[in-house]
């Protein structure tokens, strides 16, 4: 009977022990599953667009700079670039890629940016492809609609693509006068990089 018991209690070790192994492989399951999402976030943040509220140059030279690669026909792949390479575009939205299209009555720009943006960033960067947008919306011939779309790192690491337009009433209404009225020459076009800058 002794030895009956003693089988018992030595099995009931055992499964004790094998219990505790297994709380701890659990254990470090989790902690593995906690860092390596960590790592991960730790990684998109790196990835992260680095956003910074753009400064505006409102003197004559720049507004010549500007006005000098105002884009006629759409058709021009080359001055398109051009123009969105000097408007510090890459700066502004680091890789990017552009087409414009008809949609509907609407001639559409159509900016994809690589990112992503992290969400606390979102309103830096929306503010800085405004300006972008109504630059181009003065500057580009026949584009009635400037359309941005990028993707967003949110909290928990998980990516949500956002996409953001402005049109040409929506350009006028918040710069005071019609849009494509300010890319008529360079003067006209300083006038809109000073209302930009919140100088007149």
């Amino acid at each position: 009977m002794n030895e009956t018991m003693a089988k018992k209690r030595k099995l009931k070790i055992m499964l004790m022990a094998a219990g505790i192994i297994i709380v701890l492989l659990a254990g470090g399951l989790m902690a593995m599953t906690f860092l390596s999402d960590r790592e991960a976030s730790a990684t998109s943040n790196e990835d992260a667009l680095d956003v910074k509220a753009m400064e505006i140059e409102t003197s004559g030279d720049r507004a010549e700079e500007l006005f000098s690669k105002k884009v006629e026909d759409t058709n021009d792949t080359a001055a398109v670039a051009e123009l969105l390479e000097t408007m510090g575009m890459g700066e502004a939205a680091g890789e990017y890629t552009v087409r414009i299209a008809a949609e509907g009555e609407e001639q559409v720009m159509n900016l994809t940016v690589a990112g992503p943006v992290q969400s606390a960033d979102r309103e830096v960067f929306d503010a800085n492809m405004q300006i972008m947008a109504e630059q181009l919306l003065a500057l580009t011939s026949g584009v009635t609609k400037v359309q941005w779309s990028y993707p967003v790192l949110t909290a928990d690491a998980r990516e949500e693509t956002v996409t953001v337009s402005l049109d040409q009433a929506g350009a006028g209404e918040e710069l005071g006068r019609k849009v494509k009225n300010l890319g008529e020459s360079a003067e006209k076009v300083r006038t809109l990089l000073r209302i930009q800058a919140g100088e007149s």
